[in-house]
């Protein structure tokens, strides 16, 4: 991936954690202009997903889970991100660096609620976009 396009999602990945640790809200309209860049960046570098099998049907899951999403059927933020992700990274392994980064937040999140002596809900925003920056920035 070019390092514009990196940079470019980067800021959205950092702003979506953000929000989720500020708010524990993925906004829906963030989630959607990280789409729309993805969709700018397939027809710059010309990889449609026709071209590509495992894009073509994490593109299909992704576009239901989003419009299920939308339609407020699905209504969590973490799994509309992770449909985004996939497409972002087009890498199915995305799921298990997800997992792995959501442990460790889960984790860090039980200490800080223990040391506060609140009850505290866990930013999954922060694991998946840790891991797919991970992804985006390892290729």
């Amino acid at each position: 991936m070019p390092v514009e396009w990196s940079l470019a999602y980067s800021v959205f990945y950092l702003l979506l954690a953000w929000s989720d640790i500020q708010h524990r809200r993925l906004p829906n309209k963030a989630i959607l202009l990280l789409l729309g860049v993805w969709t700018i960046s397939l027809v710059y570098n010309q990889n449609l997903p026709p071209q590509n099998p495992t894009l073509l049907s994490l593109t299909l899951i992704s576009v239901l889970l989003i419009g299920l999403g939308l339609q407020s059927i699905l209504g969590a933020g973490d799994t509309k991100l992770i449909a985004a992700s996939l497409l972002v990274t087009a890498d199915p392994k995305l799921l298990i660096s997800i997992g792995i980064f959501g442990g460790v937040v889960s984790l860090v999140t039980l200490l800080t609620s223990k040391i506060a002596q609140q009850n505290n809900d866990v930013p999954y925003g922060v694991a998946i976009s840790a891991a797919t920056l991970l992804h985006i920035w390892s290729t």
